[in-house]
């Protein structure tokens, strides 16, 4: 009981309810653990209902489907109304330190939805499953998940559970608790 968990913080949050939820978006590296052609299968077997924006550090992919676009090289207005534009962020990443896109993507009000992996159980501290997001064991989970958020009152809940999630991990939130947290221990209140 002597453990106090500060977690990492966004910048700020801007809340949208989308009317037309059939945009999804990845924010990340292009690394090989962040599996990104696991993302492609998911847009070709969803298909055409869906458009993908991959919001990364290269567009040297090779076969991208058709209802996937990459963008690179954004500013932080372009990467905003790529959030704003948006209804569902996707992650697949075999590892994952803290996931800092996934809880930006909630301060936007996206549910998000990743793929479990050993080496990702760091994403169970920003998504709570059924709450604000889901955590799937594969594309087909993943897929079965999005066409879930095709009802109105979950995505609306999840969109509104994601969106009060990371507001109470802005960074003026989190320095808060820093700033409790060192006062205490300064003053000697354990």
């Amino acid at each position: 009981n002597r453990v106090e968990v500060i977690t990492n913080g966004i910048d700020a949050c801007d809340r949208a309810m989308r009317i037309e939820r059939k945009k999804i978006i990845y924010v990340g590296r292009s690394t090989n653990d962040k599996r990104i052609p696991l993302i492609f299968d998911v847009a070709r077997k969803i298909g055409d209902d869906y458009d993908f924006t991959l919001v990364t550090d290269s567009n040297k992919f090779s076969n991208v489907p058709e209802n996937v676009t990459i963008k690179v090289k954004l500013s932080d207005e372009e990467l905003r109304k790529e959030y704003m534009s948006s209804s569902i962020f996707l992650t697949a990443s075999y590892r994952e330190g803290f996931s800092i896109a996934s809880l930006e993507a909630m301060g936007f009000s996206l549910p998000v939805l990743y793929i479990r992996s050993p080496f990702n159980q760091a994403m169970e501290e920003v998504v709570r499953d059924g709450y604000n997001g889901f955590a799937c064991s594969g594309i087909d989970e993943v897929i079965s998940r999005i066409h879930d958020l095709e009802n109105l009152k979950l995505y609306s809940d999840m969109s509104t559970n994601a969106y009060n999630f990371a507001t109470e991990r802005t960074w003026d939130n989190i320095a808060r608790k820093y700033e409790t947290y060192l006062v205490e221990k300064i003053e000697g209140k354990q």
